[in-house]
């Protein structure tokens, strides 16, 4: 609980203080995270690169085909585009009983097919 002369800037100059000394603290930690962080990324950036490779193909191929593919490593769901409709909630709200013209407030969006991967 606060007492009556703890205002909301000393309480922020509180935290502002504890994340300073939790910082400094904590600096050789952060540090080796950093550093762990930079050598994960450089090796596994060839996999990754290798993947997004065999991804795009896969997405190619799904695009033509337009149908999901599963298998023993994983699936491929194939989504066909559509258009999406929504609605000027703020505008429909105001007319939507006293006024049939409301469809100039519809607004009308195109989905492109997508592809999503997942390796189990």
């Amino acid at each position: 609980m606060t007492t009556p002369n703890e205002t909301i800037e000393d309480h922020m100059e509180a935290i502002y203080e504890l994340q300073r000394d939790m910082k400094d603290a904590t600096w050789y930690e952060r540090q080796r995270i950093e550093e762990f962080t930079k050598r994960l990324e450089e090796k596994s950036k060839p996999f990754n690169d290798k993947i997004a490779e065999h991804e795009a193909k896969i997405r190619d191929i799904v695009f033509v085909e337009q149908s999901s593919f599963k298998n023993d490593y994983g699936k491929v769901t194939y989504t066909k585009g559509h258009v999406r409709v929504s609605w000027d909630t703020d505008k429909l709200l105001g007319y939507a009983v006293a006024y049939p013209a409301v469809l100039e407030f519809k607004k009308e969006s195109k989905v492109d097919p997508r592809v999503n991967i997942k390796v189990e």
